[in-house]
């Protein structure tokens, strides 16, 4: 009996010794943990880098890099999906003026109408992208749908995130006999101010410019962006209107010929979207000038069109 009760002792004292050990490394863990967090308060810091000992909530540089990465390749995806479900109809296409002329053509595109322009763009076009985080979410998109991409921005100044040296490398490439595509009033806006980055590349390049508006009849429209960008959904009909052909003048200024087409792409999404149309710089700023804005500001936005078969 008494050796039966030693034995219970004995092993009672040795997990209160084992608890005793594993309690006293976990405050002592804690302790340190409490003291590295002080000491990066003390220094300001607001994340910690990966590789670091104390294991933060957030995520770390390269992981936020990596989720990006996952997130951009699967919004091409669903974008390739898309794209093959959709169907078109062009209400004008003058690009055969073009053609026939033996010119190559720039397409004017605005900003709220990127996701779109992929859904109806042929194979082999070039296209400028920013160098911003919105841009990176659409590169891999491109890639599949066989797009040749460069990176840069139509702004000027110091928003300019290598825009003329993005330029001149489409340059060189609509000088190969290509064509282009340019979204005109980004990466920042305002909605329909065209930058003069196309004017830059229509005069480089002596090419024609088209301006076009594509609206997906089936659509999610971002009201809270600037650009209200429309998200086509699948299934929907892409409604697609082209200006005619606009050249440069020999003794044009790149200022005159941006504000040509800038009311040139206003009138093309007006045939079609004149919801959207409203919301746009140039119909503002027009409608200041004539002391009517406040009255045109008081439209409701418009509600998205129902989707129906056929």
């Amino acid at each position: 009996m008494r050796e039966l009760v030693e034995t219970v002792e004995n092993r009672a004292v040795g997990e209160w010794q084992a608890s005793f050990i594993f309690f006293n490394r976990t405050f002592a863990h804690t302790d340190v943990y409490n003291a590295q967090k002080i000491s990066l308060k003390s220094q300001s810091r607001r994340f910690v880098t990966c590789g670091s000992p104390i294991q933060h909530p957030r995520l770390c540089a390269e992981d936020k890099v990596m989720l990006r990465k996952s997130v951009a390749w699967l919004i091409a995806i669903l974008i390739l999906l898309t794209r093959h479900s959709c169907r078109l109809k062009v209400i004008s296409d003058r690009r055969g003026e073009t053609v026939e002329s033996g010119v190559n053509h720039l397409f004017a595109v605005l900003h709220a109408h990127q996701l779109a322009s992929l859904m109806i763009a042929p194979q082999g076009m070039g296209v400028m992208v920013s160098r911003s985080k919105d841009g990176d979410m659409v590169i891999p998109a491109l890639r599949l749908a066989g797009f040749h991409a460069v990176r840069g921005s139509s702004g000027q100044g110091k928003e300019n995130r290598g825009g003329m040296t993005a330029l001149h490398k489409l340059a060189e490439f609509v000088g190969q006999g290509h064509s282009a595509c340019l979204t005109v009033d980004g990466p920042r806006g305002p909605r329909g101010k065209v930058a003069k980055g196309i004017a830059h590349l229509a005069r480089q390049t002596q090419a024609n410019v088209i301006a076009i508006a594509i609206v997906p009849r089936w659509r999610i429209v971002v009201t809270g962006a600037w650009d209200r960008l429309q998200i086509p959904l699948p299934f929907s009909r892409i409604d697609v209107c082209m200006s005619s052909p606009m050249r440069i003048g020999d003794d044009e200024s790149l200022e005159a010929f941006r504000r040509r087409i800038e009311q040139m792409l206003f009138e093309t999404e007006r045939q079609i979207d004149p919801a959207e149309n409203i919301h746009n710089d140039s119909w503002r700023r027009t409608f200041r000038a004539c002391g009517k804005l406040d009255e045109r500001d008081r439209v409701p936005d418009a509600k998205l069109p129902v989707a129906k078969a056929g």
